[in-house]
């Protein structure tokens, strides 16, 4: 686990609001790492389906940006809308598909 004092080899040379997102980058990889970990270690891995997502676009009230994207959240816009995910899941995704990408639309809904 990555304790707070060790984040600080990592943020030395960036603005506080750059270090707040990479620390809150460190974090989260290590706890997708932990995850993983675990479910492998209890025989679960096989039988998962693991979403990452992130909310649509930067906020309008805030200085935030969506480059290269046009718009920000609650826009109509590319920028308001779109975002990266990753699926991983033996059980759902084909063989053939595993490793490559998806540019269309998919819709997702905040209750899974």
């Amino acid at each position: 686990m990555i304790s707070p004092s060790s984040l600080s080899n990592y943020l030395a040379d960036t603005t506080t609001k750059n270090q707040t997102y990479c620390a809150m980058n460190i974090l989260l990889d290590e706890t997708v790492g932990n995850l993983t970990c675990a479910l492998e270690k209890y025989g679960l891995a096989s039988n998962t389906i693991f979403v990452l997502t992130s909310d649509n676009g930067g906020s309008h009230q805030f200085p935030a940006s969506s480059y290269p994207l046009r718009g920000t959240k609650s826009t109509e816009y590319n920028g308001g809308l779109m975002v990266n995910a990753f699926i991983h899941g033996s059980i759902i995704i084909d063989p053939s598909r595993r490793g490559g990408t998806y540019s269309g639309q998919v819709h997702v809904t905040g209750e899974w």
